[in-house]
């Protein structure tokens, strides 16, 4: 239904990888992707394409979050609002761990929590391989392999 090779998401020169999708609850989809185009970490970027396969964020997508760690393994949910909660990994480079964050972006790509996104746990940990689900009213649940015991990882 729309060009024949397809439509060009990303067109940036630079590794994108890990590509996600959801439903934007108005006929279209946001698409989230972890991005290497700083040069120094891999960053969060999305796009939103409407039904007819119209980019309607910035050219190359939205910046999600660009801190100078690494993010990556990024998972979304629908917010109930044409936007979507992102929940990723970031390396901490105190601790080599890995940590969960997630940040939340409108209907029009914007952050709306504070830039880089907010910790799903304050506990100094390994955090990985998390899976999400929608709450239903514009929240997420998230379930996660915890290794704060020392000796294994938990759920």
């Amino acid at each position: 239904m729309w060009l024949q090779d397809g439509v060009s998401v990303c067109g940036n020169t630079s590794d994108q990888s890990t590509p996600g999708l959801i439903s934007d609850g108005a006929g279209g989809i946001i698409v989230s992707w972890s991005d290497w185009r700083s040069g120094i970490e891999r960053d969060i970027y999305a796009q939103r394409l409407n039904g007819d396969g119209q980019i309607l964020w910035m050219l190359d997508g939205v910046v999600v979050v660009n801190k100078t760690n690494r993010e990556h393994n990024q998972r979304m949910v629908m917010d109930g609002q044409g936007g979507a909660i992102v929940v990723f990994e970031q390396k901490n480079m105190a601790t080599y761990d890995w940590e969960l964050w997630a940040q939340r972006i409108d209907a029009n790509g914007m952050g709306l929590w504070p830039f880089g996104g907010i910790p799903v746990t304050n506990v100094i940990s390994e955090h990985l391989n998390e899976r999400i689900q929608s709450d239903g009213q514009g929240g997420v649940y998230i379930a996660f392999q915890d290794f704060r015991n020392g000796m294994d990882y938990d759920v």
